[in-house]
């Protein structure tokens, strides 16, 4: 039993994995229909590596089974099934994980959560990432891991190799339109994320994509953070909520925008900026003073307003 450890702010408000941002569980037919397309994933054999089993399913009521731990990070993107299979050779065993998402954006958030600015990225897929001997890609709903069965650094190479073959078998990934939302100046590489829910682990705020921007020398980085709404008034409500909650400890408050205010000396947040966009919700933390503040939710507010349709 493999259990990937994740941090994922937020997702241990389990009580939210019932939230109206979930899709339906896949029916008994629709689950057969990801079984078979997550089977052609897996080729018979790449190169010396040979599939030693059919491929094993899991889906949501019995995920705990195969990553006991874990389950309850995946069934926060909405996760629909998990095909995992062994690829062995004389030189050892791979395992390949597949997860189904459901959406390109739920499979881009699960493989963010684990990616961090520091690791060796791999250009597969949408985007992929190798970490010690561990190989993460995610590409259209599909969220894939693979890795050595036993730590083997020296077992990277055939990781690679056996990644890029599932790869091959797999539609191409486009790009996702969700992170068009966020500026490119000033954003840290490798820092974007997508939150399904509870975004800086706040209820209000979901369906959202993240990053971290410079903030200057001797300056923590800014998370800034575009929420998105079906309507304008759910995007107000959501607002209203996230900005009812941080003036009951903010030391003080004050407009910034024409649609956003300046919280300081939050307990939690520190200093922190919000701002309402039609359909989307902007907010910048931690932020080092009001200037900095203005500089990035200017630049947010420009890139979402052509997007705010």
């Amino acid at each position: 039993m493999r259990t990937r450890s994740l941090v994922i702010l937020g997702v241990l408000a389990l009580t939210s994995l019932s939230g109206a941002v979930g899709a339906a569980d896949p029916t008994p037919e629709q689950a057969k229909q990801l079984q078979h397309k997550l089977a052609g994933y897996f080729p018979r054999n790449i190169a010396g590596w040979t599939l030693s089993a059919e491929p094993e399913f899991f889906e949501a009521d019995n995920l705990w089974e195969y990553i006991d731990g874990a389950a309850e990070e995946y069934l926060a993107y909405d996760f629909r099934q998990v095909a995992t299979a062994i690829y062995q050779s004389s030189d050892g065993k791979i395992v390949v994980d597949l997860y189904e998402m459901g959406e390109p954006i739920n499979a881009f958030g699960i493989y963010s959560a684990g990616r961090t600015p520091q690791v060796k990225m791999q250009p597969l897929g949408l985007e992929g990432y190798v970490a010690g001997a561990e190989l993460n890609f995610c590409q259209g709903p599909v969220y894939a891991h693979i890795a050595s069965l036993k730590p083997k650094p020296e077992l990277l190479p055939a990781v690679l190799q056996v990644g890029r073959a599932v790869s091959a078998l797999m539609p191409p990934a486009p790009p996702l339109p969700q992170l068009r939302l966020l500026p490119k100046e000033g954003q840290i590489p490798q820092t974007q994320r997508f939150y399904l829910r509870d975004a800086l682990g706040q209820a209000a705020l979901r369906n959202a994509v993240a990053a971290k921007f410079t903030a200057g020398p001797g300056k923590r980085d800014t998370e800034l953070v575009v929420a998105t709404y079906q309507t304008p008034a759910e995007a107000q409500a959501a607002a209203q909520e996230l900005t009812s909650y941080l003036q009951k400890d903010a030391k003080s408050t004050r407009p910034l925008t024409e649609t956003g205010r300046l919280f300081t000396g939050h307990p939690y947040y520190g200093t922190l900026a919000v701002s309402l966009l039609g359909r989307h919700v902007i907010v910048a933390q931690p932020v080092s003073d009001a200037d900095q503040a203005l500089n990035l939710m200017r630049r947010a507010e420009q890139q979402v307003k052509p997007r705010n349709q």
